[in-house]
């Protein structure tokens, strides 16, 4: 049976949107996303400190143990800070 052509085409583009996706993320690296603004800590803080256990399991379901893991710890890194700063 012979290939349709749009298939080679999809094929085609989306190995071109692969590539592209590739190199943007290499180039922009560490670069604050576009129309976003950076949360402020108290912000940050009230969220971490509101969290349900449901809202946990979802959030690590989606972003994985070691992510969550490390956004527990630099809240609590945070929290004593302000604790500590407090005094």
């Amino acid at each position: 049976m012979k290939e349709n052509i749009a298939e080679s085409i999809l094929e085609r583009v989306n190995k071109r949107v692969l590539s592209l996706s590739d190199r943007l993320t290499k180039q922009y690296k560490g670069v604050k996303p576009f129309g976003r603004e950076e949360l402020k800590s108290e912000d940050k803080l009230y969220y971490y400190d509101n969290l349900s256990p449901l809202d946990m399991d979802y959030l690590i379901t989606k972003y994985g143990r070691e992510t969550m893991n490390q956004m527990v710890y630099e809240m609590e890194t945070l929290k004593a800070r302000r604790k500590n700063y407090a005094r």
